[in-house]
């Protein structure tokens, strides 16, 4: 079982990570703190980035919305459930999400559990 205090830690990193803190970031506008895509259109639309790996980011009405996506993903990925992410017992899991996210450091003083 993952504990919520895990979920929402790794969540607040992801965010940080993807500049959702940053004022005007695409992020930031789209109520979207982990750049999520997966569930396209919700009611508001999609951000398209520009760049190789642009990709048409969700929209969501208001940040709580893009919190509880986050943290719904982030719960998925961690207990091995997810569609896109590696699980736990894959390739590393916890330390690869962290390595994607540029989370080592942050894993290595704890602030993010590495497993």
């Amino acid at each position: 079982m993952v504990s919520d205090e895990l979920v929402f830690r790794m969540a607040e990193a992801i965010a940080k990570a993807e500049g959702f803190h940053v004022p005007n970031s695409v992020p930031a506008r789209c109520h979207d703190p982990g750049d999520l895509t997966d569930d396209g259109d919700v009611g508001f639309g999609t951000e398209q980035t520009a760049g190789p790996h642009g990709a048409k980011i969700t929209v969501y009405g208001c940040d709580d919305d893009g919190w509880t996506a986050l943290r719904r993903k982030v719960r998925r990925m961690l207990s091995g459930n997810s569609r896109t992410q590696p699980g736990p017992n894959d390739y590393g899991g916890r330390p690869l999400v962290g390595r994607r996210y540029g989370l080592g450091a942050q894993c290595r003083r704890g602030l993010v559990p590495a497993g």
